[in-house]
Parts: C-alpha cells; structure tokens; sequence
C-alpha cells in the first residue's frame, strides 16, 4: 500500500511476480513501473484498485536500444486507473483478463473479473476473491505453481489470478431410513432433508 508520487515497484533490470497481489497503491505512476531494458513476468497475479496511476508502465522514452520484455501469464489487470500505460513489450501467456482495453486486444480477455475487496481470505497475505460468476474462474492454462497465493492447491482447471476459487456449497442430504417399496411396483418415495451452507441452487 504505496502512496505518493512515482511508482508502487520501478524495475530497471528484473522483475518476477508469481501468486501476488499488487493492490490499492495510491501513486501517480504506474504500480509496477519498468525501464526499456527490463525483462518482467507476472504470472498468476493479481494487479488491481491502484490510482491515479495504472497498473503497469513503462517509465521513459523508448530509443533504439529498446529490449523490454514484459510477460503476462494467467493474470488479472483490474480496476486500476488505466490497466497497462502502453502496450510496449507486452506478451501474453496463458489467460489474461483485463478489465479495460488499455492492455491490447490480442492474447488478453476484456471483461470484469468480480474481483472481491482486499480481505483476509487465509494465508500470510490479503487477496481478491473471486466468485464462481468470475470469466477467471477455471480459465487459466497451465497455472505454476501449484499453489495460489495461500497456498490453497489448484485443481486441474486452475483460476486466473492469485486466488484460487475453493469457496464451494456444501450440500447435505438426509434420506429417511425408514422408506419402505412398494411391493406390487417395486418403486418408493423417498423422503428427507436437504441442507446449504449457502443460497444456491443445483439439480438432483
């Protein structure tokens, strides 16, 4: 939680991002600011909620020495004032998601990815939920690690982003043992009770 001018994180070299979250950094640059020559990967990351300056930039003019290489991999550009300051360098891998177009339109999803406010959703540090609703829910391709960034194990569709959707509705149902057939139809009427962590609706 930067605040002031210039950048939340300026790379001049290197940068590597896996299973972070990159959060409501109130700065005029972008919070993750990087130099021409720099070679940056974000994978499985979440960039989001930062202002007034956006998420990702290049810092400079570009010359002839121009080298950047910045990798997007499984993650999510959200909500920031501008996602991406420019296009410059950008690669992606995976699926990304963007929720405006300032990040290019090949290689990246536009839309909302319902990312839930900064909280403590277990593990050493504070993420965006995402909903099942989310386009990140079980869209990533070949999520590394295995693990989002609280430790929670991905499955074999694995989410964009830092986190991992595991939020599921845990159903209960009680049959009643005492439930005779019929004996001319062989068929019976089962009763019983149906319980929902949640609101929810599913089919039987």
């Amino acid at each position: 939680d930067s605040r002031g001018p210039g950048s939340a994180i300026r790379v001049r070299y290197g940068f590597h991002a896996t299973n972070s979250t990159i959060s409501q950094n109130q700065v005029s640059g972008p919070a993750v600011e990087y130099s021409q020559r720099a070679y940056v990967t974000i994978s499985n990351s979440t960039i989001a909620f930062n202002a007034p300056g956006p998420g990702i930039g290049l810092y400079g003019p570009a010359d002839s020495d121009f080298s950047l290489l910045v990798v997007l991999n499984n993650s999510i550009l959200a909500n920031n004032a501008q996602n991406c300051l420019s296009t410059s360098g950008l690669r992606y891998e995976g699926t990304n998601i963007s929720s405006d177009w300032s990040c290019g339109i090949g290689g990246i999803g536009i839309g909302n990815p319902q990312l839930l406010p900064l909280a403590n959703n277990g593990g050493p540090t504070k993420t965006h939920a995402i909903p099942h609703t989310s386009p990140a829910y079980n869209s990533g391709v070949g999520c590394f690690p295995e693990t989002d960034q609280r430790y929670v194990v991905r499955d074999a569709k694995c989410d964009v982003g830092a986190f991992e959707f595991n939020d599921f509705t845990k159903v209960t149902i009680t049959i009643d043992p005492t439930v005779k057939a019929d004996a001319a139809t062989g068929q019976a009427v089962l009763t019983g009770t149906i319980k929902c962590s949640r609101p929810d609706y599913f089919s039987l």
